[in-house]
Formats: structure tokens, sequence, C-alpha cells
């Protein structure tokens, strides 16, 4: 009887085993395997987005160059605006502009270092105003050094320096400030050619 018991139990371990466990099993085995793709899945996309947006941030970064570039030598002449920087920079140092001679823009075109190459560089163009004004040396020392680090690119050509000449009112007790000087400076600035 007792062999009869343990040949059951064991019939009934193998009926367990195979109907129960086994199809279990194979859902485990298969459910793992659809975990380990859809991770692997997972993985190559997060490295997918890292891709892309380092290389959304090395195109704003080149645009962001772009905008410097036009900023310091814009496409286009834009007199009024370089008048206009050159304007606010005297304002600043109080310097009173009392003429503005534009020359006419010229375009320089330079060519790569072969002869055969028939590709120039782009062509930059150049423009020079002649400013008079009047102020203090001190006035003339911040100008000519905002000139030199303002955004847009100005080469100061020449520049001379005058004392002001100022007639002693008749009847005043007070003499005519040494501190002032008439000015002649020349101011080269830069464009892009389309």
């Amino acid at each position: 009887m007792s062999v009869f018991v343990a040949f059951i139990f064991i019939v009934a371990a193998f009926v367990c085993f195979f109907d129960l466990v086994q199809p279990t099993y194979s859902d485990v085995q298969t459910l793992r395997g659809k975990q380990l793709g859809e991770q692997n899945y997972l993985t190559s996309q997060t490295a997918l987005v890292k891709q892309v947006q380092t290389t959304l941030n090395t195109y704003q970064n080149e645009a962001q160059g772009a905008a410097n570039v036009s900023l310091a030598m814009p496409s286009g002449e834009d007199i009024a605006g370089a008048l206009a920087q050159i304007q606010g920079i005297a304002t600043n140092n109080n310097i009173n502009i009392t003429g503005v001679t534009v020359t006419a823009p010229e375009i320089q075109v330079k060519k790569t270092g072969t002869s055969s190459s028939t590709s120039p560089i782009k062509p930059l163009g150049s423009f020079a105003f002649k400013l008079t004004g009047s102020g203090s040396y001190e006035s003339l020392k911040n100008f000519l050094s905002e000139i030199e680090t303002n955004v847009r690119i100005f080469d100061v050509e020449t520049f001379s320096l005058q004392p002001m000449t100022v007639a002693a009112v008749p009847g005043s007790k007070t003499a005519p400030t040494r501190d002032a000087f008439n000015y002649s400076i020349t101011v080269d600035t830069y464009y892009q050619t389309q």
C-alpha cells in the first residue's frame, strides 16, 4: 500500500510539474525575454535622445556664434547702426560730436593663397566715419577705449587733438577751462557683403 501511495504521489508530482510548473516557467522565460528586449530598446532610445540633444546644442552654439559674428561684422553696410553706436559711446563719455562725414563704402576682395583657386573668400566691405567733436582729455581716453572694445569692429585710423580756444567773457572772474579739447577722429568699420 505504501508503494502504491508513493507511486500516486510521484505521478501527481509529474502531473503538477508538466501541467502547472512547466507552462508557468515557459511564461516566465517569455516575459524575461520581453523585458530584456524592452530594456535594450529603452537604452538605445535614451542614447539616441542624448545624441539628438548634443546635436541640437551644437547647432544652437553655432547659431549663437553666427549671431555674434553678425553683431561684430553685420551683413550689409548698416551705416545708421554704426553711427548710432558711435553716438551712444560719445554720449556716455560726455563728448559732443559736432560733425560726421561718411566715406563711400568699398569692397575688399581677398583671394586664397594659391593663384589657381577661383573661389575668393567672402568679400568684406568697409567705410569710415570722420568725426569732429569736443570734450575733456579723460573723455577722449574713455571714448577710444570703448570704441576698441565695442561689439561691432571699429578701427581708429587717425585722430588729432587741439586745445579748445575759449574767449574769456568780459567781466568774468573765472578763467577758461584747460581740460577742453577739439577732436578730429577717423574710425573705420567693416561689414560682410552678400
